[in-house]
């Protein structure tokens, strides 16, 4: 069954700010000519680290389609804040919406869960690709102060080290990567979705 997903809405804001990397790399604040070049590492830092932890750090909204309805829906990105919606389309072809009371959701859980509520099943859909849309929304705020300290260590140790090998290409290696897996172990999300569709 195909399953994919998407950031429908990306974050409006990074971990760190500028000024706040700044200070990190001990460059000082008059010094203006990478102001420009350090948000880039930034985002770079979080993408990867968000990619290698199937985390969504900073609050933004994930979409995420499947062919059909699986016994149970696992969400692929944490921590999950809320579940916007799910929609589906029905077997003559129009899009609905699934009432909340239809279903439940763990969002305690790391992976997050959505079942049918009790007594309740999944709606049959139409047998055509992306028949079901799921939309939630994952961070940890709207702040970097609010991401784990692992996590902002993380980053910051590869906005440090790409800052300093600027002409390097590949990918983080040695001592950088070992040191980044350290910090990020703890956090990885690994999720096993049951592909069995429902009936």
């Amino acid at each position: 069954m195909n399953r994919s997903w998407i950031v429908k809405t990306p974050p409006v804001a990074e971990p760190f700010t500028v000024a706040e990397m700044k200070v990190h790399l001990g460059i000082g604040a008059a010094e203006t000519q990478w102001d420009a070049y350090i948000p880039r590492l930034i985002t770079g830092a979080r993408a990867h680290t968000e990619d290698r932890t199937n985390r969504g750090l900073i609050t933004q909204t994930i979409t995420l389609v499947m062919d059909a309805f699986p016994v149970q829906i696992v969400l692929p990105v944490a921590p999950v804040a809320s579940v916007t919606h799910i929609k589906y389309v029905d077997t003559g072809g129009t899009i609905q919406t699934l009432a909340p009371s239809k279903y439940r959701t763990d969002l305690v859980g790391v992976p997050s869960k959505i079942t049918p509520a009790y007594q309740e099943t999944w709606p049959t859909t139409r047998t055509v690709i992306s028949a079901v849309e799921v939309e939630f929304i994952v961070g940890y705020g709207a702040a970097g102060s609010s991401i784990p300290g692992p996590l902002l260590n993380a980053m910051e140790l590869l906005v440090d080290h790409w800052f300093e090998n600027r002409s390097a290409v590949g990918d983080v290696g040695g001592p950088v990567a070992l040191s980044f897996e350290a910090l990020v172990r703890h956090y990885i999300v690994r999720t096993v979705q049951m592909e069995d569709a429902a009936t």
